[in-house]
C-alpha cells in the first residue's frame, strides 16, 4: 500500500499490474513452514459506491479492467489465469462446496 493512502488500489507501486497507469490487480502472500498462500484480486470494475467508502483515497486512481477496455467476464479471466498457471506446472484441485 502506498504511504498515506488508505486503499491499496489507489496507490500503485513499482512492478504492479496496471492498466493505463491505474492498479487493476493486488495480492498478498503468507508462508507457514512449507505452505505458501497467495491471495489475489483482479478488479473488473469499480462501482462509484465503492469509491465513496474511501473518501480520503485518491479515487481517480481506481479503475477496473472493464472500465477502460473491452468487457472481460469473470469466467474468461478465471479460465485464462488457470490455463497460464497450468502451463507453468501448477495443478489445481477444486475445493468442495
Amino acid at each position: 500500500m502506498g504511504l498515506g493512502d488508505p486503499h491499496c488500489f489507489t496507490a500503485p507501486s513499482q512492478a504492479e499490474l496496471t492498466w493505463n497507469g491505474k492498479k487493476v490487480a493486488g495480492g498478498a502472500q503468507a508462508r507457514r513452514g512449507d505452505v505458501f498462500l497467495q491471495q489475489g484480486v483482479f478488479l473488473l470494475s469499480v462501482a462509484e459506491d465503492w469509491k465513496k467508502v474511501f473518501p480520503a483515497a485518491s479515487v481517480e486512481n481506481m479503475a477496473g479492467l472493464n472500465d477502460q477496455g473491452p468487457v472481460i467476464m469473470r469466467e474468461q479471466l478465471e479460465q485464462a489465469l488457470t490455463q497460464a498457471f497450468e502451463r507453468a506446472g501448477v495443478s489445481f484441485q477444486k475445493a468442495s462446496e
